[in-house]
């Protein structure tokens, strides 16, 4: 019989064999500009000390992949549903994509207001 293991290893599976496919390129993509992103942000001063204008286009670059970035989670979330066996869980993975869906709406607002707030200041 083998032993019983912790929730983390069959969280790990479900992640690596169902979530990670339903991910789509284009949001492994945005999460890679993301990250570089904020990594360039992080050393500006060690990789960019000549070019004063890359803190604008990085926090230009980083700002565009946070509109997308919320609604590409809720898309994947959408995907992970029908791969799922059990009502409940096809129903808690639907309710979390509407909310997700919601959450991505309001966060687009709030950064078209503040990047409209932005340039008119």
């Amino acid at each position: 019989m083998r032993p019983a293991g912790t929730w983390a290893e069959p969280l790990g599976c479900f992640l690596w064999a169902v979530v990670r496919p339903a991910v789509p390129r284009l949001g492994w993509l945005v999460l890679g500009i993301a990250l570089l992103s904020w990594l360039n942000l992080i050393f500006l001063e060690e990789l960019w000390p000549h070019h004063p204008l890359a803190e604008s286009w990085f926090a230009g670059l980083l700002l565009a992949c946070g509109f997308g970035l919320p609604w590409l989670g809720a898309h994947t979330a959408q995907r992970v549903r029908p791969h799922l066996r059990q009502r409940c869980w096809r129903a808690l993975w639907q309710l979390a994509a509407c909310g997700a869906y919601a959450v991505a709406a309001m966060s687009t607002g709030l950064l078209a207001l503040g990047l409209l707030l932005g340039l008119l200041n």
